[in-house]
C-alpha cells in the first residue's frame, strides 16, 4: 500500500483542507508554525520519507485562476517524487493548455494528472481524457451526490475514491466504501478523505486497497 501526501494550494499558499469548505480554507499551520510555503512543506515531507505527493490547485478547480507556475517549479525541482495533480480538468482544451504550459521547455515525466467527476460526469469524456493524457480518474463524492459505475466501463486501471466532505480526518464512510467495492475492486483504488489514524490505514490495507491519500497524519511527522 502506498501513502500519498495531499497538498492543497490556494492563492499560492498551502492551506488546511476541511470538509470541502474551500472558501474557508486557511494557510496551513502545524502547532502554530507556518507551513503555508509549498516548497518548504514539500522539502520537510521528503525529509520524513515521502515519495508520492498529490497536489490540488484549488484556484483552478474553482475557476479562479491557477497555480501552475508554482506547481511546475515544485515538480521540476523534485524529480525523485511522483506527483499527482488535480487542477479541475473538465475539458480537453484545459488539459491541452496545461500540458503545453508544463512541457514548454522540457518534457516532465514525474507527474500524473487527475481527472475528477466533480467537474465531469460523462464516462465517455472521462475515458477520452484518461487515455489521451494518461491520467488517473478521481471519483468525487460530495454530499449526497453518488457516482456509481463499474470499473469495466473505464479505460484506466486506477481510481481515486475522493470523499470530499470527509477531508480533514472526519472519519471514513465505511458503508459507502463497502458499496463502491461492489462496483470497483479495492485493489484498483486509492482512498482519500476521512482517514483519522494509522489503524484506518491498516484496515484499508487488509481490505486490499492499493493506497491512501492523507495530509493530517503526515503533518504530525513534520514537527
Amino acid at each position: 500500500m502506498i501513502k500519498i501526501f495531499a497538498v492543497d494550494i490556494k492563492n499560492g499558499k498551502v492551506v488546511k483542507a476541511y470538509a470541502g469548505a474551500r472558501f474557508n480554507y486557511k494557510p496551513l499551520k502545524i502547532k502554530n508554525k507556518d507551513f503555508s510555503n509549498a516548497n518548504f512543506l514539500i522539502k520537510k515531507a521528503i525529509g520524513v520519507g515521502i515519495t508520492n505527493i498529490y497536489i490540488a490547485d484549488l484556484d483552478s478547480i474553482t475557476n479562479r485562476g491557477n497555480n501552475w507556475h508554482l506547481v511546475r517549479k515544485i515538480v521540476e525541482t523534485n524529480q525523485q517524487i511522483n506527483f499527482f495533480f488535480d487542477s479541475g480538468f473538465n475539458r480537453v482544451s484545459k488539459l491541452r493548455n496545461f500540458y503545453l504550459f508544463f512541457n514548454k521547455n522540457k518534457h516532465i515525466k514525474n507527474i500524473t494528472v487527475v481527472i475528477g467527476t466533480e467537474g465531469i460526469s460523462s464516462v465517455k469524456l472521462l475515458n477520452q481524457l484518461s487515455v489521451q493524457f494518461k491520467s488517473i480518474i478521481s471519483l468525487d463524492f460530495i454530499d449526497k451526490k453518488k457516482f456509481f459505475v463499474s470499473s469495466n466501463q473505464f479505460s484506466c486501471e486506477k481510481f481515486i475514491l475522493m470523499f470530499i466532505k470527509q477531508v480533514g480526518g472526519r472519519g471514513i464512510n465505511w458503508r459507502l466504501l463497502n458499496t463502491i467495492s461492489k462496483f470497483i475492486p479495492p485493489k484498483k483504488c486509492l482512498v482519500a478523505g476521512g482517514i483519522k489514524h494509522s489503524g484506518n490505514i491498516k484496515q484499508l490495507k487488509r481490505l486490499c486497497y492499493s493506497g491512501v491519500i492523507i495530509s493530517s497524519l503526515i503533518h504530525k511527522e513534520l514537527i
